[in-house]
């Protein structure tokens, strides 16, 4: 990654360089289905790991060598009433 200072901007006149950046993020799923005559549930989760780094030139006025990590689940629900064969009524 190359950064390129505007060439007609006031700002960060000095906010050229180079910068490498790295990206982590697997991902876990899973999906329960229960279905009966009536009813329809699906239920879900995700959960996931990002780690982010930025390595930028130490000598860069304005920007540092950073990052960042987290895991964090992602949950869903689906429910729906079957009304007839053809119609079903699904709540989020």
């Amino acid at each position: 990654m190359q950064f390129i200072p505007g060439i007609n901007s006031p700002l960060d006149t000095t906010a050229g360089g180079w910068a490498d950046y790295s990206e982590l993020i697997p991902a876990a799923y899973g999906t329960y289905v229960f279905e009966n005559k009536n009813f329809e549930v699906e239920a879900g989760l995700r959960v996931e790991y990002v780690k982010i780094f930025y390595d930028v030139n130490p000598y860069h006025v304005t920007y540092k060598s950073d990052g960042y990590d987290y895991a964090q689940p992602f949950t869903n629900l689906r429910v729906a009433y079957k009304m007839n064969t053809n119609h079903a009524l699904s709540f989020l």
